[in-house]
């Protein structure tokens, strides 16, 4: 009875992980439920994907500390649909589902340098101080007290404090460890793609999210060469 309610209010389960990975304090284990309230923290080489009920995916680098902090979603009644995300360290790939899509003034990713905004996207945020950003396909909103910025498909982005708005810059002024970064959020449907098709049925990483996944990775490759992409101040 008691697996049954926590999977009636279950927003996400962990899909595939990968060294020391918890949700506040604890050890997870692949198919884990995870709710809002929960502190994911990944220790050093480790990985965790997370897949939510509106189908979005959360891939997490190493030393990443990320708190669900409010979901909800209802696939026939989308009028309480919200998910809200803060990311206190590290790095996050985010590949959106139906509520960026439905709803896009009800995600939100949050960090301290900024809030970033998208529908129907796939994006990547490394915090190195500054915040870094790399759309890999779709667009992102970047917002914080200095106004708001567009972000588009293949585009690079820095945002230095919560009171500087956000730049576009070449993708060979992305310092090193958010560049690391980067690199193995895109590499990470690799491993994902290596979990036996049975083990990724019983915990619903099915083929859709490793093909979404893949299709990101190729996005990014045709768009990366040329850096910069495009970006416009929305408002001030």
């Amino acid at each position: 009875m008691l697996l049954t309610i926590a999977q009636a209010h279950a927003e996400a389960t962990i899909v595939y992980l990968r060294g020391d990975v918890r949700d506040n304090g604890a050890p997870v284990v692949q198919g884990q439920r995870v709710i809002a309230g929960s502190d994911i923290n990944t220790g050093q080489d480790a990985r965790a994907h997370l897949r939510f009920s509106d189908g979005q995916v959360v891939i997490l680098d190493q030393n990443t500390t990320f708190r669900v902090a409010d979901y909800q979603y209802d696939a026939a009644d989308g009028r309480a649909n919200r998910a809200y995300f803060d990311l206190a360290g590290g790095a996050i790939r985010m590949i959106t589902g139906e509520i960026s899509r439905r709803a896009p003034n009800a995600f939100a990713l949050r960090t301290r340098q900024a809030t970033f905004s998208a529908q129907g996207t796939d994006y990547m945020v490394a915090l190195v101080n500054p915040a870094y950003l790399n759309v890999v396909s779709g667009s992102v909103v970047v917002t914080n007290s200095s106004g708001a910025v567009l972000y588009g498909q293949g585009s690079f982005g820095e945002v230095a404090s919560p009171t500087t708005g956000g730049v576009v810059i070449d993708e060979r002024d992305v310092p090193p460890a958010a560049r690391s970064a980067f690199a193995r959020l895109l590499e990470a449907q690799q491993a994902a793609a290596a979990v036996p098709a049975a083990e990724a049925a019983s915990t619903g990483f099915d083929s859709t999210t490793l093909i979404l996944l893949g299709i990101g990775a190729v996005v990014l490759g045709a768009a990366g060469g040329g850096g910069g992409g495009t970006s416009s101040t929305t408002s001030h």
